[in-house]
């Protein structure tokens, strides 16, 4: 394991060498450790970087993961390559998104809902009251919250899912041997027995905006649905905002009177049809199709449903998230045939087609 694990980390920290190509790479060739094996020749085929190339070959990124590892044991922090069943397999659609992170916590970082929950570090007590107001009303869904630990609007959405019993996620743009606001590290070790700090960057790497837009990514990308509570008309809310709609998530965000500051961000996505006009929950639930919590058990709700319907959502139930490929392998069932019974559990409410030609269960 432990070899495997500082292969998985010499490759994350070769410069030039993305996630989509360490993807390529480990896919192609089964593991990590089998990828510093390779020929220059083999490593050509997946990779046009030379610089990166010769980094696997030379295994000059090695002494790093070493350290690395070795500091992920010491303080319990978990190495999560996308090979790993726990690592959040919503980043796997995209190919900017990393393929390794460090993670400190308790949580299924790949829960049936997840809602990212952003906005203004200058939050107003309005705001406040607004990441109360979702937090409760997700209590019924038990989501799994995101955010960045920032101020304001973050730390505020935090805490609401801490007070609400609600997993809660603090992606940070950081290493996990600091935590950054300081001022919030009292929240951030609560987060740890019910949620967690999630990070790309390894220890030691110092807290600077550039970081930020790579954090942001990963908090639109994780998410089934993205809340912009409050911000101005520039700022990381609307950047994590751009990402979600390139991703294909679906998109909210709260309204507020024109000459207020920081709704003018809101009000442009929602002007500029980026966004969904977030009032209340009922507004969530009906775009995603989530609809009021029943206490319905999988038993009774299956014989309502065709052999072939079953078949599908005992698949994406394994999976947690399944492309309709893997659906089609599954159930022995070519994709042309798959269109009609996707379609009619959508309208029941059972799934949900995100991303990528990609469903989950609801």
């Amino acid at each position: 394991m432990k070899n495997e694990k500082t292969h998985q980390l010499a490759l994350h920290f070769i410069k030039g060498l993305g996630p989509s190509r360490i993807q390529a790479l480990v896919d192609a060739y089964g593991t990590a450790s089998a990828v510093f094996k390779r020929t220059a020749e083999e490593l050509a085929e997946y990779v046009s970087n030379k610089k990166a190339i010769q980094a696997i070959l030379d295994k000059s990124s090695m002494k790093q993961a070493e350290v690395e590892y070795n500091y992920c044991e010491k303080h319990n922090i978990e190495i999560l390559f996308y090979t790993d069943k726990e690592f959040p397999k919503r980043l796997l659609y995209y190919d900017q998104t990393p393929r390794l992170l460090f993670f400190r916590g308790k949580t299924d970082l790949n829960a049936h809902k997840i809602v990212s929950i952003v906005g203004t570090r200058n939050a107003t007590e309005n705001g406040k009251i607004q990441c109360q107001k979702i937090a409760e009303s997700l209590v019924d869904h038990q989501c799994l919250i995101v955010s960045g630990l920032a101020y304001g609007i973050d730390i505020a959405a935090h805490k609401m899912a801490l007070r609400y019993g609600l997993p809660t996620i603090g992606v940070v743009a950081h290493g996990q041997d600091i935590i950054y606001p300081s001022d919030h590290e009292s929240t951030a070790k609560k987060m740890l027995d019910n949620g967690g700090i999630l990070t790309e960057f390894p220890s030691g790497t110092e807290m600077i905006r550039e970081l930020f837009p790579m954090r942001n990514r990963i908090v639109a990308a994780m998410c089934d649905a993205l809340i912009v509570v409050e911000s101005a008309k520039k700022g990381g809310s609307l950047i994590t905002a751009n990402f979600a709609n390139e991703y294909g998530k679906d998109v909210f965000a709260v309204p507020g009177r024109p000459s207020d500051e920081y709704a003018q961000g809101c009000n442009l996505l929602i002007k500029s049809h980026r966004a969904h006009m977030y009032e209340e929950y009922k507004d969530l639930e009906y775009i995603m199709r989530w609809g009021k919590p029943t206490s319905v058990t999988q038993g009774k709700l299956f014989p309502e449903l065709n052999e072939n319907q079953s078949n599908i959502i005992h698949c994406i139930r394994q999976q947690g998230t399944c492309h309709i490929d893997e659906i089609s392998k599954a159930t022995n069932r070519p994709t042309s045939k798959l269109a009609a019974d996707l379609l009619q559990l959508e309208l029941k409410g059972l799934i949900k087609s995100i991303a990528g030609k990609r469903y989950i269960c609801i």
